[in-house]
C-alpha cells in the first residue's frame, strides 16, 4: 500500500477509536532493517520496518505490529511477525536474508548482517490470523487500527523516517540516486504540508531545500532568516519609484503570488528561527490550508471605498507551495524559540551529522576534479578523528561537509588539500580571553591534519 492508503486506514481507525477508549497500550518500539516476504511475487524484499509492541491493559497479552517501508511510498503494516519473533518461517529466515540482501546496494562487506537487525528481537506475540482476515476482506486487526489510532497524528513522519532510512541505510552507494531517491520521498510530503529540518551548521540543509526544488521542478525562491527580518519584509511594502509610491513584494508574497499563476514553487526560509517568533506571526495564518488552498494578506490596499481600504489577500493551491524551513539547533546558536502554534504547521525533520553524507559530498567534488577517492577517505579520517577530540575539549569545532568540500574546490590537485585544511585550522579553534586561539587546540588541529595527510 502507499502513503495515501495507510493514512486512509489511519483515518478510519481514528473515527472508530476516537470515542472509547483503546484497550491496548504502545510498550515499545524497535527499529531495524528487515527482509520483506512479498507474498505475490514471491520474493524477499529489502525494507526497513518499526515494531510497536502493543500490550494489552487488562490481561496482558502482547501483540508486534509491524509497518515496513520496501520501496518508493511503498509501506505495508501488519500485525505478528516470525521472523521477529524467532519462529519458523517460509520461506526460511537464512535464504530471506540472503535473498534481500542481495538486492541491496550498499558499500559494506557483509550487506545480509543489516537483514538480521530485527530477527528475534520481539516477543512471541498473542496471534491473531492477521494474514487470514486480511486477505479476505482487506481489513486490519484491532491491534494494528489501535496503534494508528495512537500514532495518528504522528504517522506521516513514521512513514517519512522508514522511507529515509531505507534509502540511506539500504542503498546508501554515493552517487546521484543517493540524493534523488529520499528526495522524493520529502517532495511528496511537501506538496502536502511545509516541513522544517533542523541540524547542525554545514550539514547540507539549504543544499537539500534547493535541491528539493530540482526534484520538484519547482522555481525556488529563499528568505534570509536573521534578527532584523521583520513581517513587512515577508509581505512586502510600499516604495518610492520616481514620482509614485509603488508596492514592493516580499519574498513570502513573491512566492504565494506566483503559486496563485499556477507555478510550482519552493519556498526556503533559510535560519528560520533566527527570525523573531512575532514576526514570524504572519505565517500562522497563511499556512494554515482550507479547502486545499493556503492564503495571505499582504497588507497592501487594492481598493479603497468611502475611505475603507481593502486589503488584498493572495489564495494558492497547497500543492503549488512547497514550503520549507531550516535552522540550526543548539543553544550555540542565536536562534528563537518556534510558537506552538506555528510548529503544528510544520513537519519537524532532524538531519543527523552523518559521516556517509560528508563523504558523499567530498566525492562528487573531487571526483569531478579529476581526483581519486582517498581525497573523499581522508577527509573522512579527518572528520573522525577531530570528532574524538571534541568530548575532551582538546577542539572547539569539528568539519563539516560544507569545509571539507571548500577545501577540494581549494585545491588544485590532491597534494594541496593538506594546505586547504590547515588554512581553516582557526574555524575549529576557541579563543581566549584576550580573543586569541587557543594554543592547545591549535596544536591538536595541526596534530590531527599531519597525521592523516601525512
Amino acid at each position: 500500500m502507499n502513503t495515501d492508503e495507510l493514512l486512509e486506514y489511519t483515518r478510519n481507525a481514528k473515527k472508530k477509536y476516537d470515542a472509547k477508549t483503546s484497550d491496548y497500550y504502545l510498550d515499545d518500539e524497535i527499529q531495524g532493517a528487515y527482509p520483506f516476504w512479498d507474498g505475490d511475487s514471491l520474493e524477499s524484499l529489502p525494507s526497513m520496518a518499526t515494531i510497536f509492541v502493543m500490550k494489552e491493559r487488562m490481561g496482558g497479552k502482547l501483540h508486534n505490529v509491524m509497518i515496513a517501508c520496501h520501496g518508493d511510498d511503498e509501506f505495508f503494516i501488519w500485525c505478528g511477525d516470525n521472523f521477529c519473533e524467532n519462529s519458523a518461517t517460509k520461506p526460511p529466515a537464512e535464504s530471506r536474508v540472503i535473498e534481500a540482501a542481495n538486492r541491496m546496494d550498499v558499500l559494506i562487506s557483509r550487506p545480509e548482517t543489516l537483514m538480521e537487525e530485527l530477527r528475534g528481537r520481539a516477543e512471541k506475540s498473542d496471534g491473531c490470523h492477521f494474514w487470514q482476515n486480511y486477505k479476505k476482506d482487506q481489513t486490519l486487526c484491532k491491534h494494528c487500527d489501535q496503534l494508528l489510532h495512537l500514532k495518528s497524528g504522528k504517522v506521516s513522519d513514521i512513514l517519512y523516517d522508514l522511507q529515509e532510512r531505507y534509502f540511506a541505510v539500504l542503498f546508501d552507494t554515493p552517487g546521484a540516486n543517493e540524493v534523488s531517491l529520499p528526495q522524493t520521498a520529502l517532495a511528496k510530503i511537501l506538496s502536502k504540508v511545509p516541513v522544517l529540518i533542523e541540524g547542525e551548521k554545514g550539514w547540507g540543509k539549504t543544499r537539500e531545500a534547493r535541491m528539493l526544488a530540482d526534484t520538484l521542478g519547482a522555481k525556488y525562491i529563499e528568505i534570509q532568516g536573521h534578527e532584523n527580518v521583520e513581517a513587512a519584509d515577508l509581505t512586502g511594502y510600499t516604495v518610492r519609484h520616481g514620482h509614485d509610491m509603488v508596492w514592493k513584494d516580499g519574498r513570502l508574497s513573491q512566492a504565494f503570488r506566483l503559486a496563485a499563476a499556477g507555478t510550482k514553487v519552493c519556498l526556503n526560509i533559510d535560519e528560520m528561527l533566527r527570525i523573531p517568533q512575532r514576526q514570524l506571526s504572519v505565517l500562522l495564518s497563511a499556512l494554515s490550508p482550507y479547502d486545499g488552498q493556503y492564503f495571505l494578506a499582504t497588507g497592501r490596499m487594492t481598493e479603497v471605498i468611502a475611505g475603507i481600504g481593502t486589503e488584498e489577500t493572495i489564495a494558492c493551491l497547497v500543492s503549488n507551495l512547497h514550503v520549507i524551513g531550516t535552522t540550526n539547533i543548539g543553544a550555540q546558536y542565536a536562534v528563537d524559540t518556534m510558537d506552538p502554534a506555528l510548529q503544528e504547521r510544520f513537519l519537524l525533520r532532524r538531519k543527523y551529522a552523518d559521516v556517509t553524507v560528508l563523504k558523499a559530498a567530498v566525492l562528487e567534488i573531487s571526483l569531478e576534479k579529476g581526483f581519486s577517492t582517498k581525497v573523499a577517505d581522508n577527509c573522512v579520517a579527518f572528520y573522525e578523528a577531530m570528532k574524538s577530540l571534541k568530548p575532551n575539549g582538546l577542539v572547539a569545532d569539528i568539519p563539516n561537509p560544507r569545509t571539507m568540500v571548500r577545501a577540494v574546490h581549494l585545491s588544485d590537485k590532491e597534494t594541496d588539500m593538506k594546505a586547504a585544511i590547515t588554512m581553516q585550522a582557526l574555524t575549529w579553534v576557541g579563543r581566549d580571553v584576550e580573543g586569541n586561539p587557543v594554543q592547545e587546540q591549535l596544536e591538536a588541529v595541526t596534530k590531527a591534519i599531519a597525521k592523516v595527510w601525512k
